[in-house]
């Protein structure tokens, strides 16, 4: 052992001087690929060859004696040294490798499932390399998108400069630049981010003009706000040449403009100077969605520069000014990790005292610099505030030694602090337990356990902490490096990986879901493979957990050939297998996997809420590659499956995913998709409202569908334009009421029985708990600007909420069938002439024209309302009544038919398609309402003696498609739900009918028709119907009348409205003149 510690000593030393000569010596002699540790990096010797300039003979040597099966062996990130010496060195190595291993390799995805192709296109020094590539492999390589959706041509228009945009353009056509990639974005706007050159921007710029400067990327970004952010003043005075000064105030991401963006630049301030300069100084008071300033932006990012920059044309006042969690340029500076200069300036400008102010949170600028920054921040607190300022709580009661345990960059801060305040400083708790202890070694590497050690012993490492959790369980959450991990396990010996924290996991459960390969292969080593299997918090084991490690799938790959393909198949305590995890937090290239070992069968056995691993990719966050590739592999079927709330993957992906998602889905199965309801009656547009972490998918939604999609109503009558004011931004209501008006946001749902205790979009935004205090403020300026501009212009109200209101109202179609012929199997409906006269004698007094059908056949019935859809009165009437009496029954489709006399069943939403927009476009964004007084089952709509009692809204009601409206504006009201029977007293007429003429006579000049329908819900709900059967008994039937709306406003039946309505048009007209 003692000569191959030897060898890597003088391989790894060798390596980290760059000492080519010694290295090809040892490379000669080695007889093992040895994984070494250069400047922190742990990999093979040949990965680490591979990054080396100038060491093509080193690699010759290694595949001489070791054979190319060292070019095949993959690193932590599953890089193989090909993929590393793509992404650093030339052509020649390019040829190396083919001469010994073929060009398949060429293809093999490693780190984001890049393949050599991908990693050249980042190669900064050269593009000889992809070029080779290129003529090697063919154009095909080019098309091939990496687990971001990034294509070379996107990640060379990243890292290389105009000639490799020249030879894209050569061998594939310019069409490719405007291909979006990651986060939609195109070559143009991946040329902007290039820190290197504006060479690439500016080749393409004038290769398409300037309309590609326009286009968004998925976070409202332009290539205007991203060279800003990543590119110096030269950009700015090429934009300012072809765009104007105008695109510099243009909002993007968080509502960022490029002053903002230019403020977050960290390689250079040379673009904000020019900005300011030529934008003014008010472009620096601009606040963007978070509350934040170019100048508090500036404080994170750059240097004292900025400061001075600041202080010369705005003054020292702007240091003071809270931002984002109320911290000042002050805390933002504090929180700089690239440097403390512009912390301790702005001290020195506005004392010490601005060292005290605590943020939204409760840190002061010292606990947020001991998180940040480096021990030479804590000695200039020191020098002006003395020691006492470290023992300070702030949030999570955590002092600055606390924070300094955080502090990922270094451990030097930490180490200053202790030897400052004594080691008793590191027994101290924060609020949930954890002392800096437990938070270094989550955050830290080993160094600090050997310092803990040195100053503690290794009790420390014992102690429970949050959950239970010892130093080890936190090193086992340490995403960083598992140095600190390995450490403890052999300091405190292997019993302490089975200790369990209060949830059940050990630091094994822990490590699988938050490290990769490596710490398996080692906790292998030390335990065996059993410990892979026991279960831990909801019965998950180690499988299960690294099915759930967002960072990495080396992890589980390595998991499931150590334990077995078996290990995929066991369920947690929620029924969910490691394909169900992975599919929900993991990429395409793990389904792949899964293929290759169980089949495509896995992806469609039920989980938790009997979803499958389509519905769990439509949950994942990070990508939507996952839910494309099953998609392509299980057919678009599997996009119609719903789970056990009745949410199919479509309803999912548009609450967790973005607009690319939706236009996939649209591409596949069209746009009819996003209209059908799920959990809650809700569509994909209510679920994109909920969306917290974008809103690109709910602005593609109504782009695509209308803005009235915007107002279709769900359960309790809940829009999509409340649930957005609940969970999305300023940004978004801001969007939603420059397309509906302010008006919108007094919209109310129907969660109440009684009309004033609905609540409003801007009560929702009130529930909103990351944004509800920006909403509201919000709200209440907008509304003060528009009483404003009313009371600088007099405007007609335009009344948004409600239809529009005419005299006459509209056509009142009444048609009832009360006759049967013996051969139909019905009875007659003794008491529908009740309902008829009802109808006709409200209807006419709420000034609609009547119109009755008596006894009509199915074809009668169709030539009536054909007729009836081509009157030129249409276009003067403000919406479209239609009563139909019959028996009823479900057709074998499931759906609402009426019978007429002779048997036929017409289904009622085939007679109501006959006045949808497209059909009778004088009806177009009219309310289109339809009374169905027939039965919904098998028993037939007779007298009270017969009616049965009424169950509840049965759960495939919001699943049923032939429930649902044929498109907006239509409402539809049943007597009863479905599946169940309605009662008609053949004295008095039928229950519903006669009650709902009762409300809307009671409430017309109150109440819109929604608030009515509640009413009558509720009465037929609480007043059951009585009647004596033959031994004289008292029976009560109990029925709920059911509404399904896609009306995009409120009904209003009041025939003044239209009259105050003519009158305030005049008036108008009159002042206008």
């Amino acid at each position: 052992m003692e000569p191959k510690a030897s060898m890597r000593a003088l391989v790894a030393a060798a390596l980290a001087a760059n000492d080519l000569d010694s290295l090809l010596e040892l490379c000669r002699q080695l007889d093992t690929n040895h994984t070494v540790s250069v400047n922190q990096l742990e990999q093979s010797i040949a990965h680490h060859v591979a990054c080396l300039p100038d060491s093509l003979s080193c690699m010759e040597a290694l595949i001489k004696k070791l054979g190319t099966k060292c070019l095949t062996c993959t690193n932590e990130k599953m890089n193989t040294p090909v993929h590393l010496a793509a992404l650093y060195l030339d052509e020649s190595w390019m040829e190396l490798i083919n001469r010994n291993l073929g060009s398949d390799c060429f293809h093999q995805p490693g780190y984001l499932q890049r393949t050599a192709i991908h990693q050249a296109a980042r190669n900064e020094a050269t593009n000889s390399c992809l070029k080779w590539l290129v003529n090697e492999c063919g154009t095909d390589c080019l098309s091939v998108r990496d687990q971001q959706g990034d294509t070379p041509v996107h990640l060379a228009a990243w890292k290389q400069g105009a000639d490799s945009m020249q030879f894209f353009k050569s061998v594939l056509g310019s069409d490719c630049f405007h291909q979006p990639g990651f986060l939609q974005r195109t070559a143009i706007h991946q040329a902007a981010l290039n820190e290197a050159t504006n060479s690439c921007l500016k080749w393409l710029v004038n290769e398409f003009e300037t309309d590609c400067l326009s286009v968004r990327d998925q976070q409202g970004s332009t290539p205007v706000h991203l060279a800003a952010w990543k590119q110096g003043a030269d950009s700015m005075q090429f934009f300012k040449s072809v765009l104007g000064s105008d695109c510099f105030h243009q909002p993007g991401f968080l509502q960022r403009t490029a002053i903002h963006q230019a403020a977050t630049n960290e390689a250079t301030n040379s673009c904000l100077k020019w900005l300011v300069n030529e934008c003014g100084t008010d472009c620096l008071s601009v606040r963007d969605q978070l509350g934040n300033t170019p100048v508090h932006l500036a404080a994170l990012f750059q240097g004292a520069d900025s400061m001075q920059f600041f202080k010369s044309v705005l003054g020292s006042d702007c240091f003071h000014q809270p931002g984002y969690l109320q911290q000042t340029a002050i805390q933002k500076a504090a929180r700089n990790e690239a440097t403390n200069s512009c912390l301790k300036w702005l001290v020195n400008e506005c004392g010490t005292d601005c060292l005290s102010v605590r943020d939204q949170q409760g840190s002061t600028p010292v606990h947020l610099a001991a998180w940040k920054q480096g021990a030479d921040s804590m000695q200039f607190f020191k020098s002006v505030l003395g020691s006492d300022c470290f023992h300070q709580p702030g949030f999570l009661q955590r002092t600055a030694i606390h924070k300094a345990a955080r502090n990922e960059a270094t451990n030097s801060c930490l180490k200053w602090l202790v030897n400052e305040c004594g080691t008793d400083c590191l027994s101290v708790r924060d609020q949930q337990g954890d002392t800096p202890v437990h938070l270094a070694a989550e955050f830290q590497g080993a160094d600090s356990m050997q310092f803990f050690k040195s100053v503690l012993g290794s009790d420390c490492f014992h102690q429970p902490g949050y959950l239970q959790r010892t130093a080890i369980h936190g090193a086992a959450f340490n995403e960083a490096t598992n140095s600190c991990l390995k450490w403890l396990v052999n300091e405190c010996g292997t019993d302490c990986l089975s200790v369990r924290d209060q949830q059940g996991d050990t630091p094994v459960h822990l490590a699988a879901w938050k490290q990769g390969a490596d710490s398996m292969q080692f906790f292998k080593s030390v335990l065996g493979s059993d410990c892979f299997h026991q279960p831990g918090f909801l019965q998950r084991t180690a499988i299960h957990k690294a099915a759930r490690n967002e960072a990495t799938n080396s992890c589980l790959k390595w998991l499931v050939n150590e334990c077995g393909t078996d290990c995929l198949s066991v369920r947690d305590q929620q029924g969910d297998t490691p394909v169900h995890l992975a599919a929900e937090f993991q990429g395409a290239d793990s389904m792949q996997f899964f293929k290759s070992v169980l089949g495509s069968d896995c992806f469609h056995q039920p989980g938790y809420l009997q979803r499958t691993a389509i519905h769990g990719a439509a949950f994942n966050e990070a990508t939507n590659s996952c839910l494309k590739w099953l998609v392509n592999e299980c057919g678009t079927d599997c996009l119609s499956v719903r789970d056990q709330q009745g949410s199919t993957p479509i309803h999912l992906a548009a609450e967790f995913q973005g607009a690319d998602s939706m236009q996939f889905f649209k591409s596949v199965l069209g746009s009819d998709c996003f209209h059908q309801p799920g959990n809650c009656q809700r569509t994909a547009i209510h679920h994109a409202a909920t969306n917290e972490a974008t809103n690109s998918c709910l602005k593609w939604l109504v782009q695509q569908l209308g803005r009235s999609c915007l107002l279709k109503r769900g359960f309790n009558g809940i829009t999509a334009a409340h649930l957005a004011a609940q969970y999305q931004d300023v940004e978004t209501l801001s969007f939603i009421v420059d397309l509906l008006g302010v008006s919108v946001l007094d919209l109310r749902d129907a969660s109440h029985f009684l009309p004033w205790k609905r609540k409003s979009v801007a009560d929702y935004a009130k529930l909103n708990s990351r944004h509800g205090s920006q909403l509201t403020r919000w709200i209440a300026e907008r509304r003060h600007q528009q009483r404003s501009q009313s009371e600088k212009t007099p405007t007609v109200p335009l009344h948004e909420d409600f239809y529009q209101v005419t005299n006459p109202q509209g056509f009142c179609l009444i048609i009832n069938i009360n006759a049967y012929s013996a051969g139909s199997g019905e009875e007659e409906r003794k008491g529908s002439e009740r309902d008829v006269e009802r109808v006709r004698k409200l209807f006419r007094k709420l000034s609609f024209t009547i119109m009755e059908k008596q006894n009509t056949t199915t074809a009668e019935i169709d030539d009536f309302l054909n007729e009836t859809k081509k009157s030129k009165e249409l276009a003067k009437h403000g919406s479209f009544v239609c009563f139909l009496m019959a028996h009823g029954r479900k057709d074998p489709q499931g759906r609402d038919c009426i019978i007429d006399g002779h048997g036929v069943q017409s289904p009622v939403l085939e007679l109501a398609a006959k006045f949808k927009a497209s059909v009778c476009p004088d009806l177009a964004g009219k309310p289109k309402l339809f009374f169905v007084q027939a039965c919904r089952g098998s028993g037939t709509d007779e007298v009270t003696h017969r009616g049965l009692a009424v169950d509840q809204l049965p759960p495939e009601f919001a699943q049923n498609p032939a429930l649902y409206p044929p498109e907006s504006d239509f409402l539809f009201c049943f007597p009863t739900t479905e599946g169940q029977v309605s009662y008609r007293d053949p004295q008095t007429g039928s229950v519903f009918v006669q009650t709902l003429c009762d409300y809307i006579e009671q409430f017309y000049t109150e109440k819109h028709l929604e608030d009515i329908m509640i009413l009558v819900r509720r009465h037929m709900a609480e007043k059951p119907y009585e009647f004596r059967n033959e031994r004289g008994e008292i029976i009560k039937y109990y029925c709920v009348a059911q509404t399904v709306s896609q009306l995009a406003r409120q009904v209003s039946f009041d025939p003044s409205k239209a009259q105050k309505r003519s009158r305030s048009l005049q008036l108008f007209s009159l002042g206008s003149r």
